[in-house]
């Protein structure tokens, strides 16, 4: 009775929770995201206003971006590989591998909630992120880091065509979305 009734009351923290930050007039579409993006191969940092005019967030390879404490780095290129999970919905199907480098800027044991993470394809639909049907670091598996600790993680998302990919970083107070051109 006690395990029944703590689930039901952290589910309905949940949704109060939810239903306090729509309320408060939180929105996905914010612009007012303080995030800093910088280019690792050069020395130069930008603040998201000055982004705009120096470096393409169409083309997020190589980026850092400063998101929820984390510095996170996407990498240079996508790997592809194959969903062997025959009672998955993209089984056999061409899967895309993204990696990213996280490190914890907080000075509390902190890490990327997969709750803040959505990936669109290059249709501009939502995609499922397929980390569950993969071994190693991601998405899914990754846990929170002490302070100042690094770790790598990668995002499994299916090939919907070629065109440019995003991934949405939001946690209803800053958001950031990068593109990632994509071919076959």
């Amino acid at each position: 009775m006690n395990k029944t009734l703590r689930t039901v009351c952290s589910i309905a923290l949940v949704g109060a929770f939810a239903f306090g930050s729509i309320a408060s007039g939180s929105s996905s579409s914010s612009s007012g995201s303080t995030a800093k993006v910088t280019k690792t191969e050069s020395t130069t940092e930008a603040t998201e206003e000055e982004t705009e005019e120096t470096l393409d967030l169409n083309n997020g390879y190589g980026l850092t971006v400063t998101f929820d404490k984390l510095e996170i780095t996407f990498a240079d290129s996508v790997e592809w590989t194959t969903n062997n999970n025959q009672f998955a919905d993209y089984y056999d199907q061409d899967i895309i591998a993204l990696t990213l480098h996280i490190k914890n800027t907080s000075d509390e044991n902190h890490g990327l909630n997969m709750f803040y993470v959505k990936i669109f394809g290059s249709k501009g639909t939502e995609l499922d992120e397929q980390g569950t049907y993969f071994d190693g670091d991601t998405l899914w598996s990754s846990g929170d880091l002490r302070p100042d600790a690094e770790q790598d993680i990668t995002l499994y998302f299916p090939y919907d065509g070629d065109g440019t990919y995003y991934i949405d970083f939001d946690n209803f107070s800053e958001q950031v979305e990068i593109g990632f051109p994509i071919t076959k």
